[in-house]
Parts: C-alpha cells; structure tokens; sequence
C-alpha cells in the first residue's frame, strides 16, 4: 500500500490551524498602540519601518481595512482607518495574509498549494470571520454617529428628524430633551451672572484651535477621556463659575456644552 501524500497526512491539523484565526495570530514585531490616532501616512510608514507591507485592503463606508504582512516574522496585521487617522489594530492568522498573497502570485509561503482544500476552505472562513467583525465595527460606528445626531437635535431644539428609522437615533434625541432642561437651568443661571462665558459658537473647531479659544476666555483643562473614536474633556472657568464639557471627533469639537459645576469638582 502506497502512504498518502504528506499534504493529505497533515490535513486535518491545516485545517483547525485556518479556521482558528487565534492559534495562528502572533505577536506583532512591534508596540502597535503607537499606530492608534496616528495619521494615515505615518502609521503606514510606521508600520513599512518594522518590515510590514500592505497586501489587500477592503473599502467600507467611512473606514478602511488593510491586511499588512512581515514575511521575517511571518505575522499578520489588520488595521482599520478612517479618513484621517488608524482607530484600530488587530492580530489575525498569517494564513489571511497568505492568500491575498498567493492569489496575487506574490512569495507566499506556499502553503495554500501544497495544502489544497484546506487552504481554500481556511481562506473562505477567514475572509467571513473578518467580515463579521468589520461588519459589526461599521454598524457600532454608524449608530454612534445616528445617536450624536439625535442628541444635538434635541440640545439645540431642532424638531425630531428621524429619516433613517434608526432606534439610536431615539436614544440619541430622548437623552438630548432630557438633558435639554437641564441645560437651560444652567445657562440661565449662568447668564444672570456678570462674567458668564459663551462657548456653544465653538462647535465644530479644529481640536486645537478650540483649545487656544477655551485658554483664551479663561479656562483651564482639568480632565480628560477617550471613547469610542471621540475624546472627552473637561474645562472649568474659575472667574465665571463655568464648567464646560467638550467632545471631539475627527480632530473636530462636536459637542461644546456648559454642564453642572460638580462635573468639575
């Protein structure tokens, strides 16, 4: 009896190795926290400088993801990036890489032709895995930016424009009436005393500018947070008793609002 090809021996172990993007990940030949709200152009640079080079990239709406590839270290990388900045980074299988490698005839391993079925069978789950997560990071993202839009609507007394029928955006619009209140007491009260400051004309500004503007009129950051893409900070007005919270987005101010004063206690 003649033996089976040695290809067809190690069948059912290729086999769990592609379908498991965790048993195949390995650990990045760098520090890839350093690629997080970088611009594009320099993570990408970043990355070329420790050996890494661009296989495939795949286009969604707002984001891209981008499968990048070290033949030294034989290591697998998938970043997501909006239009200006990296907002993520992830290990997967160098088995992902390889196929985008192999089926644009590059130096692959080799080892989607010599373990046939298997290769392609790891490829097909890989690509789904992958889009699954994509997927699911879009729709998170794309319900946080229906949620903000309900939120200003209602903070700046627009009526309710639900065109997309999207339950975020309720959440967004019912927690913006009921902060609405809230925030009318403040100004109010704010506005009866002489050194009351406006800020609501600062949304919108450039990161940068607008913290120059909020130094300018006399605050003074006392916190600080990141989120879900967006950063949140904290500024307090110690001559005008005025506490701000300011959201940024994009390297943009999208939310500029007084808030109660222990928020800065």
């Amino acid at each position: 009896m003649h033996p089976l090809p040695r290809y067809l021996v190690l069948l059912p172990a290729l086999l769990t190795l592609a379908l498991d993007p965790l048993l195949a990940s390995a650990a990045a030949t760098f520090d890839t926290g350093a690629l997080l709200d970088r611009p594009n152009a320099s993570a990408a640079q970043l990355l070329r400088n420790h050996g890494y080079r661009d296989v495939h990239t795949a286009n969604g709406t707002g984001r891209d993801w981008v499968d990048w590839w070290n033949e030294e270290a034989q290591d697998c990388l998938v970043t997501s990036q909006d239009s200006r900045h990296y907002v993520s980074v992830q290990p997967t299988t160098a088995e992902e890489c390889r196929q985008y490698l192999n089926s644009a005839g590059g130096s692959g391993t080799g080892l989607a032709v010599a373990a046939g079925a298997a290769a392609l069978i790891g490829a097909v789950a890989l690509y789904n895995h992958n889009k699954h997560r994509r997927d699911k990071e879009e729709q998170a993202q794309q319900d946080q930016d229906q949620y903000d839009r309900g939120y200003q609507d209602a903070i700046y007394h627009r009526r309710r424009d639900n065109r997309d029928r999207n339950d975020a955006y309720d959440r967004g619009y019912d927690s913006g009436v009921a902060d609405a209140g809230y925030r009318h007491d403040e100004y109010r009260g704010h506005r009866g005393n002489h050194g009351y400051v406006e800020v609501s004309d600062l949304v919108g500004a450039r990161a940068a500018g607008g913290e120059s503007e909020l130094r300018a009129r006399g605050f003074r950051n006392i916190d600080g947070d990141k989120g879900w893409h967006r950063s949140y900070t904290t500024w307090w007005n110690a001559r005008a008793d005025e506490c701000v919270q300011v959201v940024t987005r994009d390297g943009r101010y999208s939310r500029v609002e007084v808030v109660g004063d222990d928020r800065c206690a």
